[in-house]
């Protein structure tokens, strides 16, 4: 991507799948050198629909492939909403508990407009934050608990008509001074433009 107008494919990284539907991706790197990918998808026989399959890449290079059976567990609803994203995030990944065993924790971001029929009806914008605790090693051998999602905090977004909206894109980045901006697009063009919306949060105060 670093010419957006001409973004370049990666050879190497395609992955198999037995559900071949995926909604959303995210790509982290872990503190070890390795990459965890997670996969969103929805099982329309279950109640809430909402799935996240976990790969970790066989080395600190995705080109080398991901594990070839994911760890898949259920999402949780949040209150009476089902989430069905349409882009995910992952966030700072970081050795769990006192940092000495393999567990690591991260924060998993999903966005979403909660209209099923957005833009022609309106929903609510929403961003959706969980920390997640997942162990790479057990991950690797195709093993492990399954992890628990903790529901941490939504936030309503407040996105001018037009300018965005979170069923038709959205993403989140951190800058390398910590700052948090969340963005979003919107369905199609209008007059012609490709229009944009990016919020984020206030730098901390410096005593």
């Amino acid at each position: 991507m670093a010419d957006p107008t001409e973004p370049t494919e990666i050879e190497g990284a395609a992955l198999a799948r037995d559900v071949p539907s995926v909604g959303a991706a995210a790509l982290t790197r872990l503190p070890d050198g390795r990459y965890l990918l997670g996969a969103w998808w929805e099982d329309g026989a279950a109640d809430p629909p909402g799935r996240l399959d976990l790969y970790l890449s066989a080395t600190d290079d995705f080109r080398d492939g991901f594990s070839p059976e994911p760890l898949r567990f259920p999402f949780p609803a949040v209150g009476e909403r089902k989430p069905a994203y349409q882009a995910i995030s992952f966030l700072a990944p970081e050795r769990a508990g006192d940092g000495t065993g393999a567990a690591v924790r991260l924060y998993f971001v999903g966005t979403e407009n909660t209209s099923k029929t957005s833009p022609f009806t309106n929903g609510a914008n929403v961003a959706d934050l969980f920390a997640i605790e997942v162990d790479p090693e057990a991950l690797a051998a195709g093993g492990g608990a399954t992890p628990v999602a903790e529901h941490l905090l939504t936030r309503e977004l407040r996105l001018e008509s037009e300018w965005g909206n979170l069923d038709a894109g959205g993403g989140v980045h951190v800058g390398p001074d910590g700052l948090l901006s969340l963005y979003s697009c919107y369905h199609w063009r209008m007059n012609d433009q490709f229009r944009l919306t990016e919020l984020h949060g206030e730098p901390a105060p410096r005593s």
